[in-house]
This record gives C-alpha cells, sequence and structure tokens, in this order.
C-alpha cells in the first residue's frame, strides 16, 4: 500500500511536467493575477472618476453658491425637511428655484459658471444644486456623484435620496459617489 502511494505520487508529479497542463495552468494563473491587480489598483480610480479635480480652485464659488441657496431658503420660510432644487441655465443666465426665476446677482451668476467648469467629465456635467436635511448637493447630470457641502455629519447620500459613499475632500466639503 505504502509504494502504490508513492507510484501515485510520481505519476502526479509528471502530469505537472507536460506542457499540456503546465500552459493551460500558467495562463488561467496569469489570468486572474492581472485581474485581481487592476481591480486592486484601478477599481477605486474608477469609483472616483467623475471627482472635481482641482477643489481649491473653485472653493470659493461653491461656497458663494451654498450660502446663497441656503440664505434663500431661509428667507422663503421653506419647510426643513423638503428638498429645495435649485438649476442654473447658463444659456439664459438664470437661476430657477423648484421652476421659479429667482433674481440673483451677478457675483451669483459667475459663481454658478465657475462651478459648471468645475464638472470637466463629459459623463458628469454639473446640473443642480439641492438643499436637503442642512445638506447642500452639487449634483451631476447622470445622478452618480455630487460635491456635497454637510456641517454636521459625513453625507450618506449623493443627492439626498440615493445612498453613496463619501470621501472629504476639505473641511465640511465632500465627493460622494452613487453606491
Amino acid at each position: 500500500m505504502c509504494f502504490e502511494y508513492q507510484l501515485g505520487d510520481a505519476g502526479l508529479l509528471k502530469s505537472f511536467k507536460n506542457p499540456l497542463v503546465i500552459i493551460p495552468l500558467l495562463v488561467i494563473s496569469t489570468a486572474i493575477i492581472v485581474y485581481l491587480i487592476i481591480h486592486i489598483l484601478f477599481g477605486n480610480t474608477s469609483t472616483w472618476k467623475y471627482c472635481v479635480e482641482d477643489f481649491e480652485t473653485y472653493r470659493k464659488d461653491f461656497e458663494i453658491v451654498t450660502d446663497f441657496c441656503q440664505e434663500y431658503i431661509v428667507q422663503n420660510e421653506a419647510l426643513e425637511n423638503e428638498r429645495i432644487i435649485f438649476v442654473y441655465d447658463s444659456k439664459e443666465k438664470e437661476l430657477l428655484c423648484d421652476w421659479e426665476n429667482v433674481d440673483v446677482s451677478d457675483e451669483i451668476k459667475k459663481s454658478f459658471e465657475k462651478i459648471k467648469e468645475a464638472f470637466p467629465n463629459k459623463d458628469a456635467q454639473f446640473d443642480s444644486v439641492t438643499v436637503a436635511q442642512g445638506k447642500t448637493y452639487f449634483e451631476t447630470h447622470n445622478g452618480l456623484y455630487s460635491v456635497v457641502y454637510s456641517e454636521e455629519d459625513t453625507p450618506k447620500l449623493v443627492d439626498g435620496v440615493n445612498k453613496g459613499k463619501s470621501r472629504r475632500i476639505y473641511g465640511n466639503w465632500y465627493h460622494v459617489v452613487k453606491r
């Protein structure tokens, strides 16, 4: 019995030396390793591909618009749990709040224009600002990414409704991607 077991090991060893066995094993192993490396190194990059790249350049404009939107809501006595949406029409140079025209200064209009520039990815263009539950969401048209201002806690939503994954940019500012 001991002898048979040793012969079995020798036969197994011979099959691993056979090129018809080694080549497929090497190809499969290489494919698995390459797949894992790509997902480990680049998986996180693709998750955050829509992010505003140079936030510091546009930070003042984000702050101006955030302050304006939050003040507008207070002045118009919007309900605290309500979602208020601001849309800037760059062609007409007008701001709409819940589809009603809002008079704004040239400074606010310029800030909206600069914020639009901050979103360079053609697949994730700046679309609107939503204020909900004390947070301000600068959303993309595809709904997959937002720059969010949150004083109280790390945002868990990408747009005030859909779950998101957050990463701090600076202070109370966050990148948020849809889960």
